[in-house]
Parts: C-alpha cells; structure tokens; sequence
C-alpha cells in the first residue's frame, strides 16, 4: 500500500475508538520524508496502538485515586487483547502474554507493568 492507502486505514480505525476525555485526538499516520510502501494492516495497528497507549496513559494519571475514571480506562485496555493489533497476525505471543499480564497487574491495582510499556514505547511528543 502507498501512504494514502495506509493513512486511509488509521482514519477508519480511529474512527471507531474512543480516546479519553481531555486526551488529544488521533494524531494521523506519520508521513514519510520519502516514498515509502506499507503492508495492509499498519494504519490500523498504529490507530489501536496510540488508543492503547492513550488508555494507559488515563489509568497510570488515575488509578491511585480510584474513581470511575480509573475503571473506565481499565475497562478499556481490557478490550485490548480482542482487538486486531494484538492478533497473531500483527502481534507475537510474548507482546501479547506481556500485556494480559500487565492487566493483570492492574486490576490488582499494580502499575509496573503498564508503567514500563507507557514508558518504552508510547513515549512520542504526540502521546506526552
């Protein structure tokens, strides 16, 4: 897939998850400094992702005060390991054996593991 196709993708994938409240919106598939080819289904694993990292985000800035924000953005991530992006097509079994057990950490009310995965990989100036 060209760009544009790509782009096309993360539109409609973002366009059917939800963010939460206060976050910024879908920043849009990066584009390239020069021409560059995409497999099918990047634009929606990039789209799904940043919903991810937004919804650890939420939980990490929540979770010690509990509320209905915090269980809000638990409920969300735990939506996570029936989505697209984390299937065996786009996601190997460490990356998704390494999230369920983050969640599991944070239903016990643990932060780490989501702490470390916001850190590693959701660190972009549009996710800050």
């Amino acid at each position: 897939m060209d760009y544009d196709a790509a782009a096309t993708e993360y539109k409609e994938a973002a366009a059917e998850l939800n963010l939460p409240k206060g976050a910024e919106g879908f920043p849009g598939l990066p584009k390239p400094a020069e021409a560059t080819q995409y497999q099918k289904g990047v634009g929606l694993v990039q789209a799904q992702y940043y919903w991810q990292c937004a919804w650890e985000k939420e939980w990490l800035a929540r979770q010690e005060e509990g509320g209905a924000r915090a269980k809000t953005a638990l409920a969300e991530l735990e939506k996570a390991p029936k989505m697209k992006y984390m299937s065996k097509e786009h996601l190997d079994d460490r990356g998704r054996s390494d999230f369920l057990a983050y969640l599991d950490r944070a239903k016990l009310g643990d932060p780490s593991g989501f702490q470390m995965d916001y850190t590693a990989n959701c660190q972009r100036p549009e996710q800050n």
